[in-house]
């Protein structure tokens, strides 16, 4: 079993003083402010930390990229401008990119070589270290004025993916056309730069930032210009391995679902059976851990000797408006559920050094046992329905269910329970819009559950929500797969905001 842990480049060097972040921390661009990062994650049970060291541009003193700081002037009224125009110095949306810029530009001021100085620090602290580039980054494409861009990007909208959509579409109209010869070459060469300039003990292909690489409508008659970038990655890595002297391990992170991957473009499967990757990390992109990520699906395509490792975001919601930050009990279910299906470990996004779930300290405690399927089963957990945010065009994301409960009718809640552990006690809860009818009638794995006093305290969504509390009786809820049926028998509509099963261990 294993845990790795995704670092976001913000982490380290953005402004996270104010709203949404509200971080304490202000950390120093050298190397004491490089160590106290990587001794936050460092802790046992950590295998890897990976280091995002690019978006459209480069967090780094790049050949291949823009430097983030490429075109930046300091004004002396203290103001910094790009292109005349003055960078942004709020925190929160869109970004303090003077501070961001600043930053980045002052470690490689202050530090000889960061990533050098990364790499031997955390083979100190025994984890390793990995690079994960993002492949398709477009944070901010609403404003091509920004500094984040590539010149590649700005000066060529015709290699964009769908420019026409760019007054009314979400960033992924603005993503780059792999289609595009330059646009692949130009990607490509930032991976040759990471494996000639850098050791590391992996390399991860970050698909899901952005999960689009061809124009509407391309992806599969393109599928395999993708399939040729990862085999060029793979004898990059063997070329790395034979120089430094120690394997470099490949993982691709790439949408929840796999037929929505090969929707996209990515043929992670072939890849995999081509051995051109080392691990998968199935993810959803953003806005919620995914309760129905199809683990057992995953398992079963991928060949024996690739690891799967499910990821597990930052957010957790059963729809957009109900959703809140996760908490070490809800992450302990949703990696209980993946151990079960047949995951090799967990992955873990935007569970951050500086931007955490709902408690910097828990959180790195969460780190220590989040690895071992063995140590979650002593650990009391919350099995959340969450919905799937699908990331392909022209397919629709699924709820986490039907939330109007119809008069004189029924819904069900399927949820993976994970191992149950001896002598533990469950709940099933129910989160409604008004108080659940008396007449109502809960049943787990066609078994009555009475009415019982909800677990206290319980953090949830900021929502209008009455939760209502069932006990599970013992030797009813399985390892695995488990069915809520809701019933109700009232004259009334009912709607379901929030469900999930609470596993208590110990008192």
């Amino acid at each position: 079993m294993s845990l790795y842990i995704n670092d976001d480049a913000w982490c380290f060097f953005a402004n996270r003083s104010g709203a949404p972040w509200h971080s304490p921390i202000v950390e120093t661009m050298d190397e004491a402010g490089l160590k106290r990062h990587i001794d936050y994650y460092a802790v046992p049970g950590v295998t890897g930390i990976l280091f995002n060291p690019n978006a459209m541009r480069a967090f780094f003193d790049s050949r291949a990229f823009e430097p983030l700081w490429k075109g930046m002037e300091e004004g002396d009224d203290g103001k910094a401008r790009y292109q005349g125009r003055e960078l942004e110095t709020r925190c929160g949306a869109p970004e303090d990119f003077a501070t961001l810029c600043r930053n980045v530009k002052a470690l490689f001021q202050n530090v000889k070589d960061p990533y050098r100085f990364r790499y031997d620090y955390c083979r100190e602290k025994g984890v390793e270290m990995w690079i994960s580039m993002r492949m398709n980054d477009v944070h901010y494409a609403d404003d091509p004025t920004r500094i984040m861009h590539g010149e590649l990007w700005r000066e060529h909208p015709e290699y964009r993916r769908a420019a026409y959509k760019e007054k009314y579409s979400f960033w992924f109209s603005q993503c780059l056309d792999y289609g595009e010869k330059a646009v692949w070459d130009h990607h490509f060469a930032l991976v040759r730069e990471y494996f000639e300039r850098f050791e590391m003990d992996g390399f991860e292909l970050d698909w899901m930032r952005s999960p689009f690489y061809f124009k509407p409508g391309f992806a599969e008659p393109n599928c395999g210009l993708l399939t040729e970038f990862m085999r060029g990655v793979k004898h990059l890595a063997r070329e790395a391995a034979g120089r430094r002297g120690h394997p470099v391990k490949i993982n691709v992170r790439v949408p929840s679902h796999p037929e929505e991957a090969l929707y996209a473009g990515l043929d992670v499967v072939n890849w995999c059976r081509e051995g051109l990757a080392d691990m998968v990390t199935p993810s959803p992109y953003f806005q919620t851990s995914e309760s129905g990520l199809p683990v057992k699906l995953w398992r079963r395509l991928l060949p024996d000797g690739v690891a799967l490792l499910p990821c597990l975001e930052q957010h957790v919601g059963s729809s957009l408006p109900v959703r809140m930050k996760s908490t070490p009990e809800i992450d302990t279910g949703f990696a209980s559920s993946y151990y079960q299906q047949g995951a090799d470990g967990i992955y873990l996004f935007n569970h951050l050094y500086r931007d955490s779930i709902n408690d910097w300290e828990s959180q790195r405690k969460l780190y220590t046992f989040l690895g071992s399927a063995g140590a979650l089963s002593r650990k009391s957990r919350r099995h959340v329905a969450t919905y799937h945010e699908c990331m392909v065009e022209g397919i629709s994301g699924r709820a986490a269910f039907d939330d109007n409960i119809p008069a004189n009718g029924s819904v069900s809640v399927r949820l993976n329970g994970g191992s149950i552990p001896a002598g533990s006690e469950s709940r099933v809860l129910l989160g409604t819009a008004v108080p659940l009818p008396t007449s109502a009638e809960i049943r787990l794995n066609t078994v009555v559950c009475m009415p019982a006093p909800p677990p206290a305290p319980l953090p949830l969504p900021e929502v209008p929500l009455e939760l209502n509390a069932f006990s599970v009786p013992a030797g009813t809820l399985h390892d695995g797969e488990n069915l809520i049926e809701i019933i109700n028998r009232s004259d009334a509509e009912i709607r379901l905001r929030w469900a999930e099963i609470h596993i208590r261990v110990g008192k």
